[in-house]
């Protein structure tokens, strides 16, 4: 059974044999945590083919099971191997050389072994490299299949599993013979290590998810594979069926395997056409654990997408999909069949995989108008939140799972996405809408005077009897619940009038009060006239004790009473009092003077003698 399998989703399923395949590696070596062969060995040549030798068979090994060899190791173990000419148009014996790389604790079921291979010459494809899996030094495991994987960094593998454990893997190369003489093919490469990823759940959480290899498999074609996970959404590979009830399919693989909760998403477009459910349904993904050829999940499109999106996949657009398989996987394909030609090609934009979507701890919720709310999302302690102003691209608002928005006047979407720690993939942008209640009634005015002295009380009022005063400022003027407002300190107070609707949301008119110094007049001492003096009661007027100044005088005969027509008196005999009020910015202090008259002395009479 061979390391890789094709599914064909037109009518029966069947398995495709693959003894070689291309992988394309993007970003070099296979990522996750390793174990390496530690052991090495070579096989004898024939006696027959003296030329295919190995040298240096030490320096392919790993230093330890968690290490490659060191950089120190050199030269490289080197294969060489050379055909043999042959006679008269015969086909000479081709030439073989082998490198066994062997892991003491074994390679567990389900498990592919890579055999990193550098200065490879294949003069022809007549020449060949390929692996093979084994039980023991002599005994070739069950279901041994073997592909040839290149990595974007120009790194080349050789790729092994078996459908049982095994413990060694066997590189071969292989170099033709020739009819003609001295036409024999050399071919040489080198053995750097061999290892094979061990998936764990701290892995798995590491693990970017971003894939690291792609390949074809099938009958058609898939063109520029690479570009379905270079990062970009503008580029993308292309898969084309071939023959009627065939299929073609390209495959991704990841460095370890996924967490339980972990998603892929794909990005899809096709050539503009009517997309119905049907030809949606000749288009399927799989998902693999390992090298399995049975999938832990697979659904068609037309049960992956809405009709909405399908529309749109019609229109030419590229839709975004996000999928959970449920199981943890390493491995997924995205099957094309060719039902009577009517999907000329299908656009792989990119695929990755990602930390599951958000889930809120309040989904949509509905706020007062002119409030802001908290967005929560639960998530590990190995993700984060992302939050965004758009499906896609727009505006990043916040990092962190946890996001406060800005005061709301109008209902507004966030988007927020998963990251894993340490990564740049995101999971899908999963919508959160913020509706607003209707917003209570406006209402009217405060009326009321609006200055007040300081220790001094004024009264405000709304039409509207069922709201709530407060005072923003309260050591300056405080208010009661019947809108009844005391001056505590001079300055400007704002006063609140706040009205509830039935979702809580408030409504509220405010106003400023200014609080006035109340001004503070002494007593004045008493004033001696002569009867039939006058006096300028202006004269008398005193200073504030509290500093005011710029305030009115107004003197009367009697208490807060009206003002004298002139302040400047005359009184009668006898004694009598004046009444002052000093008003400075309404308000006012009162004093008052006794004016004490006395009788003018007799005149004297002076008699000449």
């Amino acid at each position: 059974m061979s390391l890789f399998s094709l599914k064909n989703i037109s009518g029966n399923c069947f398995l495709l044999l693959l003894t070689l395949m291309l992988i394309v590696i993007w970003g070099g070596d296979v990522k996750g945590q390793r174990t390496y062969a530690t052991l090495s060995s070579q096989s004898p040549n024939s006696a027959s083919l003296p030329s295919s030798s190995v040298t240096n068979i030490n320096n392919c090994k790993g230093a330890s099971t968690t290490t490659p060899p060191p950089s120190t190791a050199v030269p490289l173990t080197t294969m060489n191997a050379k055909g043999s000419t042959g006679l008269l148009g015969l086909l000479g014996s081709p030439g073989i050389a082998y490198v066994n790389l062997i892991f003491p604790s074994g390679v567990p079921l389900n498990t592919i072994v890579y055999a990193k291979i550098s200065n490879l010459s294949l003069p022809s494809s007549l020449s060949t490299i390929s692996g093979e899996a084994y039980t023991n030094t002599t005994t070739v495991a069950a279901g041994s299949s073997s592909a040839i994987v290149y990595g974007g960094d120009g790194s080349i593998y050789v790729a092994v599993s078996a459908t049982v454990a095994f413990n060694q893997v066997r590189i071969i190369l292989s170099a033709t013979g020739s009819g003609l003489l001295n036409s024999a093919e050399t071919a040489a490469a080198s053995v750097n290590y061999a290892f094979f990823n061990t998936s764990t759940a701290a892995t798995a959480a590491a693990d970017c998810g971003i894939p690291i290899g792609t390949s074809k498999s099938g009958n058609g074609e898939v063109t520029d594979l690479a570009k379905a996970i270079d990062g970009s959404l503008i580029t993308h590979s292309i898969i084309t069926p071939a023959l009627l009830l065939s299929s073609v399919e390209q495959n991704f693989y990841f460095s370890s395997l996924s967490d339980a909760n972990d998603e892929f998403k794909v990005t899809l477009s096709i050539p503009p056409m009517i997309l119905s459910l049907g030809v949606a349904n000749t288009i399927t993904v799989f998902a693999y654990n390992g090298s399995s050829t049975t999938p832990v999940w697979s659904k068609t499109l037309g049960a992956l997408v809405s009709l909405d999106l399908l529309n749109l996949l019609g229109n030419g657009v590229a839709v975004t999909t996000s999928i959970k398989p449920g199981a943890p996987y390493d491995r997924i394909s995205i099957n094309c069949a060719a039902v009577a030609n009517v999907l000329s090609a299908l656009y792989v934009h990119e695929v990755q995989r990602t930390p599951a979507p958000p889930v809120f701890t309040v989904p949509n919720p509905t706020i007062c108008p002119n409030t802001s709310t908290t967005l929560a999302v639960t998530s590990s302690s190995s993700t984060t939140a992302k939050w965004y102003d758009a499906a896609t691209d727009g505006n990043l608002l916040f990092t962190g799972n946890s996001f406060t928005t800005p005061v709301l006047s109008i209902p507004t979407t966030y988007y927020v996405s998963i990251l894993k720690n340490g990564c740049t993939g995101e999971s899908i942008r999963v919508p959160v809408l913020v509706s607003l209640y209707p917003p209570p009634a406006a209402l009217p005015a405060i009326t009321g005077t609006l200055s007040v002295c300081v220790g001094s009380t004024t009264s405000l009022s709304n039409a509207i009897q069922v709201g709530t005063w407060s005072s923003t400022t309260p050591t300056i003027a405080s208010v009661n619940a019947s809108g009844l407002v005391t001056g505590i300190l001079a300055g400007t107070a704002t006063i609140k009038y706040s009205v509830s609707n039935g979702n809580g949301c408030i409504s509220e008119t405010s106003i400023n009060v200014v609080v006035n110094t109340q001004p503070s007049i002494p007593a004045i001492s008493q004033h001696h006239l002569c009867v039939g003096q006058s006096i300028d009661l202006i004269t008398l007027n005193p200073a504030d004790a509290n500093g005011t100044t710029g305030g009115s005088y107004v003197w009367s005969a009697t208490p807060a009473g009206a003002a004298l027509s002139s302040t400047t008196v005359t009184p009668p005999s006898g004694n009598i009092t004046y009444y002052v009020r000093y008003t400075k910015d309404g308000c006012f202090s009162d004093s008052s003077v006794l004016l004490s008259l006395h009788p003018k002395p007799i005149t004297p009479h002076v008699t000449l003698n």
